[in-house]
Order: C-alpha cells, then sequence, then structure tokens
C-alpha cells in the first residue's frame, strides 16, 4: 500500500502569520487535531501545529494569568500570538 491511497487531499492549511486561534478554529471546525503550516512568501509547506502546541501555549499564558505576572504574561502573548511551527528538516 502506498501513502498517497490513504492520505488525505483538499487539507485546510494556516498561515505562518496566522494566530493560534485562527489554527484552534479550523482544527475544531475540521475536526482534526494536526494543520500542515505554509510559508505565506514561498507557498511551501515549512510545518506543522498540533492541538497539543496550543493548548501548551494557551496554559503558559494561563499560569501567568494566575501568578499575577502581568510582565510575562504580556510577553507571552507577544512571543506567542503567531503560530508556534515545528520546523521540518531538511
Amino acid at each position: 500500500m502506498q501513502v498517497e491511497e490513504v492520505m488525505s487531499r483538499n487539507c485546510r492549511i494556516v498561515n505562518a502569520n496566522d494566530t493560534l486561534q485562527k489554527a484552534a478554529r479550523i482544527m475544531r471546525e475540521e475536526n482534526v487535531g494536526i494543520l500542515p503550516v505554509q510559508d505565506p512568501d514561498q507557498d511551501r509547506l515549512i510545518g506543522m501545529i498540533t492541538d497539543r502546541d496550543i493548548v501548551t501555549e494557551h496554559e503558559q499564558l494561563r499560569q501567568a494569568a494566575c501568578d499575577r505576572d502581568a510582565e510575562r504574561a504580556q510577553r507571552l502573548l507577544r512571543e506567542h500570538i503567531l503560530l508556534t511551527v515545528r520546523k521540518l528538516q531538511p
């Protein structure tokens, strides 16, 4: 059996500049736990994002808010508002 026989076609993707919220919304709509991430400038796949990646980022932000560490929460928001992309190995 070949990969092409079982792979999904016409998959939804996210752009590397999209927010985590958009990725989560697409995952929910499509009932999937992983999305390919595309480089918007080069029109090529550069990584994958999973529902676990999103939960991990959300948990860090929640913890910062619970700790009442506003500076840390703001820094995390700035650093992680864009997708965290697992880079593909060349």
